[in-house]
């Protein structure tokens, strides 16, 4: 019977285990080794898998060791992975959601108090323009040049001004 071996590497993110492995892997790199034999009698090339192994660090010192394991297991650990990675990105979204949600809140704070409070010199003043005008230049489109350097000569009188004084 005609037998392969096809190497692969499969890369964790995180710690895992892998059922028929009694201990945490670390996350990592790791080599796996699937032996496979060709199906006789068919018209063409077919082989089924007959033995999966994956390359670990053994318990104790720096030598590796090959342990058999079911690719049902490693698909699964590999699943938990995506899983976990998945969890990640959606407790991630959330944190940045409510980080937007926090930070419009906080804008709408300092526009209220824009509007309120008048300003009490001629520094406040170009304070309160320069906010605006960055508000504007935040919705200009990218090729907008021409606004955009309007609104940079504008940042440039302000600061030539202010020195002056």
């Amino acid at each position: 019977m005609t037998t392969r071996s096809r190497r692969e590497t499969i890369t964790f993110k995180h710690p895992f285990q892998i059922k028929g492995i009694d201990r945490l892997l670390p996350a990592g790199a790791y080599e796996v080794i699937t032996d496979e034999e060709m199906i006789e009698g068919l018209s063409f090339a077919s082989f089924r898998r007959v033995a999966t192994m994956i390359m670990v660090p053994a318990p104790h010192g720096s030598a590796m060791e090959m342990i058999s394991i079911g690719s049902v297991d490693l698909s699964d650990s590999h699943r938990g992975m995506a899983a976990q990675k998945a969890t990640d990105m959606r407790r991630i979204l959330a944190e940045v959601e409510s980080n937007a949600k926090s930070l419009r809140d906080r804008q709408g704070s300092l526009e209220n108090q824009l509007l309120v409070v008048p300003a009490a010199s001629w520094p406040e003043a170009a304070a309160k323009a320069r906010y605006v005008l960055n508000l504007y230049v935040a919705g200009l489109a990218p090729d907008d040049t021409r606004h955009r350097d309007l609104v940079a000569a504008v940042f440039a009188d302000f600061a030539r001004l202010s020195d002056e004084s």
